[in-house]
């Protein structure tokens, strides 16, 4: 039997150095480490296989997967007793129709080519030909950042994309549209994740405290997604959620998730009319540490095309240089845990004066406690 397992993902330059590492690779060298899976899936001749998931999009190069299995049976004087060394290739996006160049070329020959036309008849007043350029820089100015035209359809821009998914078999297996979801409520909550990810209870769990809190004007649902998923990849966990809320099946290769800022991964969308989309940085739970995770970043910069709306980043925030670090590129921090805790650990008299001092030293500012203004 199996006894322990370590993964790591790591970017090579070419096939020949993707081999075993004797040791395990520094932080800045490895993009994932895994040890604990995150799930199980059915497999074929009904096998269960160990799952593990990422939330880091990978770009274009190389990468192998060097696994270390440890078994109960195996001689303890050795680290690994299989070796595994998957590698494998991502390749580039399909390329773009056009670029931004040609919305600025294209502005460009436009008034040049009506100028031309123009001044064979007459030749025009000079101040209309300021007038003309002048309008033809103001053009090109807002084309110049137009996004790229696609090989592929671009997204519809609007509050969350439309579609049409299956419910699981055991919900009854009819259709569903965005519109569905809602049931004439304000706002649909909708939990996305990964076939096989423990992000799924997760989610439930989230979804039965928060909708005993927020009373029926908020509707849920979740999707599951994945490269390949069938009914009996969450067969189990479909009992586990007995009808409480819609379960829909992604089936066309994550075709539905990808229009998600998150993508094919476990995330939560809020659709409302308006209000903050909260980001959170890691997943698991919930806790102040002593650095924010790169995700968190990471997750605003794919989250920041898709919404006007103001962003918050939560999940570990506690320290003066979180909220400055966040702040970069989000407008808002979220603090939780940090907050609690201190709460929890404070004398009933002196609550009130940490937790306003933990909320202003978190802020940039200093906060004099009323032990203070007594003396």
């Amino acid at each position: 039997d199996y006894d322990w397992q370590i993964l790591d993902l790591v970017e090579i330059d070419d096939w020949g150095s993707g081999r075993h590492l004797s040791s395990m690779p520094s932080e800045d060298v490895h993009i994932e480490h895994f040890e604990i899976p995150h799930g199980t899936r059915i497999v074929e001749a009904n096998r269960t296989a160990l799952t593990w998931l990422g939330n880091i999009s990978l770009p274009p190069g190389k990468y192998m997967i060097d696994t270390c299995i440890t078994i109960d049976a195996g001689d303890v004087n050795e680290k690994c007793h299989i070796i595994g060394v998957h590698r494998f290739e991502v390749l580039p996006g399909p390329t773009a129709l056009l670029g931004t160049g040609w919305f600025w070329a294209m502005s460009l020959g436009t008034m040049v080519a009506f100028m031309s036309w123009r001044m064979r008849e007459r030749f025009l007043p000079w101040p209309t030909l300021v007038l003309l350029l002048a309008l033809a820089l103001l053009v090109m100015i807002p084309a110049s950042t137009l996004p790229e035209l696609e090989a592929q359809s671009t997204r519809d821009e609007a509050a969350a994309p439309s579609f049409s998914l299956l419910s699981h078999p055991s919900q009854g297996g009819g259709a569903h549209s965005l519109s569905d979801l809602y049931g004439g409520k304000h706002t649909l909550v909708l939990g996305v994740f990964d076939a096989g990810s423990p992000g799924a209870e997760q989610q439930k769990r989230d979804f039965d405290n928060a909708s005993g809190r927020v009373g029926d004007d908020v509707a849920f649902a979740q999707i599951v997604t994945g490269e390949g998923i069938r009914a009996v990849d969450v067969d189990s966990y479909a009992a586990l959620l007995n009808g409480s809320w819609p379960l829909l099946m992604d089936e066309a290769g994550g075709d539905v998730a990808r229009q998600f800022p998150m993508g094919i991964a476990d995330g939560v969308v809020v659709i409302d009319a308006g209000g903050f989309i909260y980001c959170i940085s890691l997943t698991g739970v919930t806790g102040s540490r002593d650095e924010v995770s790169v995700r968190g970043i990471e997750l605003l910069e794919r989250v920041r095309p898709h919404t006007s709306l103001p962003l918050a980043v939560g999940f570990g925030i506690s320290q003066r240089e979180h909220v400055e670090t966040v702040c970069r590129d989000a407008e808002a921090a979220v603090v939780g845990s940090a907050l609690v805790r201190v709460m929890l650990e404070s004398p009933r008299e002196e609550l009130v004066d940490r937790a306003s001092k933990l909320v202003a030293r978190l802020a940039g500012r200093e906060v004099v406690s009323k032990s203070e203004k007594i003396t």
